[in-house]
């Protein structure tokens, strides 16, 4: 089978993926990037139908969060900030979590009965949690960073997360 652009298929580095996905987001036409890294427009291909996938249910996944703002909004008869204001709150901060910056995916991590449980899906976080879902009080994080932060300070669950990020066993077993 010949190669399209000349490039002997290869199996691709993590990196070289980032990159070309970096690529993809910036407009760049596939033959460049063919070009550029030494690819065969077939590898840029998969990994931008990959990559559209990626982004399409990451972006429904933000709408469901958003629906869920809008009723409650409208439950305590709150103002609430628009879907293109929600996705362009989304594009400011790249696409991951305001608070963490962990990347959003639609991973399952357990399953509990019939609750299924998607942490690093997103999710619309008060900053004030007694005011409404303004574009000046909300930002899009991760449902767990949301669940862990709850009615707390940004400063709290930071020093709760260092918390749990310097614990160990051993540490504990000294003091028991």
């Amino acid at each position: 089978m010949a190669q399209q652009r000349g490039w002997p298929a290869r199996k691709l580095t993590t990196s070289e993926k980032s990159s070309v996905r970096y690529m993809i987001d910036s407009g760049i036409p596939r033959e460049t990037i063919a070009d550029d890294l030494r690819l065969s427009l077939r590898q840029v291909d998969g990994i931008r139908a990959r990559h559209k996938h990626e982004w399409r249910s990451q972006e429904e996944m933000l709408k469901k969060a958003h629906t869920y703002a809008i009723a409650r909004s409208r439950a305590r008869k709150r103002n609430c900030l628009t879907w293109e204001e929600c996705l362009a709150n989304w594009e400011d901060n790249g696409r991951f979590c305001a608070l963490t910056g962990i990347k959003f995916s639609n991973k399952l991590i357990n399953k509990k009965g019939k609750v299924l449980r998607y942490p690093f899906r997103p999710s619309l976080d008060r900053k004030d949690p007694t005011k409404g879902y303004t574009v000046a009080n909300t930002r899009i994080v991760t449902q767990w960073a949301n669940f862990a932060r709850g009615e707390w300070s940004d400063a709290t669950f930071r020093s709760m997360c260092r918390a749990a990020a310097d614990y160990s066993e051993s540490s504990v077993k000294k003091f028991r």
